[in-house]
């Protein structure tokens, strides 16, 4: 697609920001090219905004999880490349309909509360979905949301002394897909994550104007910065770091096992389907349970005990997990991990 420039003419003195439309790249690459920018931006390198969709689908995972996460056996009969990005996260689906959008900057360019850093790049994106025919809004959780469904897939991480955040307008999403990539372990658990994911995250019929959602995009980020936009492209140096990012982002001892220890995967295992939405689940030994959290209350619940399936449903989330570890069900180290994982955050999320 073409790439118009625009200009923000606000007059400031400051860098501009580059932008660069790499249109349909090859899976690998569309991990690679981001991994170099961030680290471009962190060694005096331009801040760059750049788009780029991937010409076959494919399933990233993030630098400290474990691939045993990921059912190796239904990505391998279906073709699916997998591939750890050297930010965090865990794992996801990725395919050509879904416009990737890259922000590489410094990190001194920002605030330093990750969490105002994070909102400050996103917001300009928000606006450019409603640009795209897309009523969405930067909810209180982070996400860019319309009618309490994600409707942008987003991640942050820093790169040597460069930060990315990395979205994408999802125009169709695969939420089989999506689910089955997953090692659950459990066909049941599977199809409940599903069921969630076509809930909380967006998929639209209709055609979105993704040319619009760039144009939009370029001004408002612009705009946000202060600086003013112009079409650019990597210089050598840059090329070169992409080239570095195909060997290592490519190497499948890499993906398999990267230079430190991976953590061994847990008996409970959370998965996020958008911010204020979880899942817990037990399906490797009993007693096994599943849950799902749904801004901060438990939905669903199903376990060998089938009394406390009535019994925990529609309450905190934090006093049933806190009733399991009084039940000798989880440990206080399971507390601890869940905690850590976001499923026990309250998060004030419009509906």
């Amino acid at each position: 697609m073409g790439l118009s420039v625009v200009l923000s003419l606000k007059g400031c003195e400051l860098v501009a920001l580059r932008v660069i439309d790499f249109g349909t790249v090859p899976p690998l690459r569309s991990q690679t090219i981001w991994h170099a920018l961030a680290r471009s931006a962190g060694g005096q390198g331009p801040v760059t905004l750049s788009f780029m969709r991937p010409s076959a689908p494919y399933v990233g995972i993030g630098l400290h999880r474990n691939v045993a996460e990921i059912n190796q056996t239904y990505c391998g009969e279906n073709g699916l490349p997998v591939f750890r990005r050297q930010v965090g996260g865990g794992p996801v689906y990725l395919d050509n309909n879904q416009l990737f959008f890259q922000v590489s900057i410094s990190r001194k360019e920002l605030p330093a509360s990750r969490q105002a850093a994070i909102r400050k790049l996103l917001a300009p994106f928000a606006q450019a979905f409603r640009a795209a025919g897309v009523a969405a809004e930067l909810d209180q959780a982070g996400e860019i949301s319309h009618l309490g469904a994600k409707v942008c897939g987003h991640g942050a991480g820093e790169i040597d002394d460069g930060v990315v955040v990395v979205g994408n307008l999802i125009e169709r999403f695969d939420h089989g897909r999506a689910a089955a990539i997953l090692n659950t372990g459990s066909e049941f658990v599977s199809e409940q994550l599903e069921q969630l994911m076509r809930r909380f995250v967006g998929s639209f019929d209709q055609s979105i104007d993704s040319d619009a959602f760039i144009q939009a995009a370029i001004e408002a980020l612009a705009n946000e910065l202060g600086i003013d936009a112009v079409a650019g492209d990597l210089d050598e140096q840059e090329w070169e770091s992409v080239r570095e990012f195909d060997s290592l982002l490519g190497d499948p001892s890499w993906t398999a096992s990267p230079e430190f220890a991976v953590p061994p995967l847990r008996e409970i295992r959370v998965v996020k389907i958008r911010a204020g939405v979880f899942c817990a689940f037990r399906t490797s030994v009993k007693p096994t349970f599943f849950m799902s959290s749904v801004f901060g209350l438990v939905e669903h619940f199903v376990s060998d005990d089938a009394g406390l399936d009535s019994e925990f449903v529609g309450c905190d989330s934090n006093a049933v997990v806190e009733s399991l570890q009084l039940r000798g069900w989880i440990s206080e180290s399971d507390s601890g991990y869940l905690t850590s994982s976001g499923f026990l955050q309250r998060e004030a999320v419009a509906r």
